[in-house]
């Protein structure tokens, strides 16, 4: 794990890069926390998501295929996730996604709870 440390504490993070289970490669995590590192609930909270992640899945991938509009085939993996403070029923984090059809591209859920909360962000660098 690094640690970013910031000008407001509130604003300093984690960044930790392991092998993400349900897909098979790496994935970097991002936690919101001091210098002391990801609190005890951010990291059950990344084992829950661990757990529920085939289901998330399937709730996640219409919505990508969606905002990709056929314009490549599909192929999304998970790069980055921006884990909350703490799990709520009305958290907000984000999932991004990258394409091997366009490695110029990102794809970002934006999660509220356990479920996509609306529109798919398309970075295109």
């Amino acid at each position: 794990m690094r640690f970013h440390p910031a000008r407001s504490p509130a604003e300093a993070y984690w960044v930790a890069d392991p092998i993400f289970p349900p897909t098979g490669p790496r994935i970097s995590c991002f936690f919101k926390a001091g210098s002391e590192g990801p609190t005890a609930d951010q990291v059950a909270l990344f084992q829950r998501f661990v757990a529920r992640y085939p289901s998330l899945w399937q709730a996640i991938e219409p919505l990508l295929l969606q905002a990709q509009r056929g314009s490549a085939a599909p192929g999304f993996t998970l790069a980055f996730v921006s884990f909350p403070d703490r799990e709520t029923a009305d958290m907000r984090w984000e999932l991004t996604y990258e394409c091997e059809a366009e490695p110029d591209t990102d794809y970002t859920v934006e999660m509220r709870g356990w479920m996509p909360g609306g529109q798919v962000q398309v970075e295109r660098f």
